[in-house]
């Protein structure tokens, strides 16, 4: 515990970002330096959250009950904020409150928005799938990669890669309803939480994404970039019963989305299983193989019947299995 609260001050005193930590009583319990400049606030410690809501026009005490609320707000100081309040869980209950608080002036600085990361997106979606299973509902998990990303980011450089992501992300925030997460997980990888009453609900949420993507997007150079994604979904309960099978089914579906070329989008079937499950072990199959120098390669000329001229050379690669003699790979 004493670790804890050592690591939570130094987090405090250290980092950039104006974050607030408050109870569920709605008093705070730490508050960044960040924070604290931001506001001109140096004593918020045990103070009522309603003490810097008023300042800052967050509603800082609806937290309680809530599963997450971002969103802008405009306070009696001349700032404008970003907002971003997490509950924390303990027991089955909101135990705390995270906020992620950006104040700014009304201009576009080109600050990145903070999406929720993935341990935050785990959470969410145990949170969704058990409200789910209480409700008889559906949950829809999408994994979205943006198509050559990488290509793209060793061509434009870290500084304008880093604005356009930020374009990315608030379009993708876009296509969300106060009640979905949208998180990042890796530089091009996003993944959506939605809950819907039906499965049959989730049909149109892939085109929705795709069609956020239909624009160019405006670079800080002044240029623009033509843009697609990849899409791989799947239902609870359909497809899984648990989180990390809902996440694994729709990483699956995104693998052959992306197989099937760019801009395009796969909902999860067990075929898709069953087909990864059966490629990994022909691959683990040959690996060991090789290892064991069990492979044999052998050339078989084809030959011309009418002129008998040699007209090439095909490879056959046999398994040389001690027991059974040479057998062809499919018998692994």
């Amino acid at each position: 515990m004493e670790t804890n609260k050592a690591l939570l001050d130094a987090l405090m005193l250290n980092t950039g970002e104006a974050v607030l930590v408050t109870d569920k009583s709605q008093r705070i319990v730490k508050a960044s330096r960040a924070l604290q400049a931001a506001t001109g606030q140096l004593q918020l410690e045990n103070q009522p959250v309603s003490h810097l809501e008023a300042l800052t026009g967050i509603p800082l005490s609806s937290m309680i009950g809530e599963v997450h609320t971002s969103g802008k707000a405009h306070g009696a100081q001349a700032n404008n904020w970003d907002y971003h309040l997490e509950p924390v869980h303990e027991n089955g209950e909101v135990a705390w409150c995270l906020s992620i608080l950006r104040p700014h002036n009304g201009q576009a600085n080109g600050a990145e928005h903070a999406l929720p990361s993935r341990a935050l997106f785990n959470d969410r979606l145990q949170q969704a799938i058990t409200a789910s299973r209480r409700g008889n509902k559906a949950v829809l998990v999408m994994l979205v990669s943006i198509d050559r990303f990488r290509e793209i980011n060793d061509v434009l450089g870290e500084q304008t890669s880093a604005a356009l992501l930020n374009e990315i992300s608030e379009r993708l925030r876009a296509c969300t309803r106060a009640s979905d997460t949208v998180a990042r997980l890796e530089d091009e990888r996003y993944a959506f939480i939605m809950q819907l009453a039906t499965a049959d609900d989730s049909v149109p949420m892939p085109e929705k994404i795709m069609a956020a993507f239909e624009h160019t997007f405006m670079l800080n150079t002044g240029k623009d970039v033509a843009l697609s994604c990849s899409i791989g979904a799947s239902l609870y309960p359909v497809d899984a019963s648990n989180a990390d099978d809902l996440v694994k089914n729709a990483a699956v579906a995104l693998h052959h989305a992306q197989h099937d070329g760019y801009g395009q989008s796969q909902f999860f079937s067990s075929e898709m299983n069953a087909r990864a499950r059966q490629r990994l072990e022909t691959e683990s199959g040959i690996r060991r193989a090789l290892a064991k120098g069990e492979l044999r390669v052998f050339y078989q000329p084809k030959i011309n019947v009418a002129t008998r001229a040699v007209a090439g050379m095909e490879a056959l690669v046999r398994w040389q299995d001690p027991e059974r003699g040479l057998v062809p790979p499919a018998d692994f």
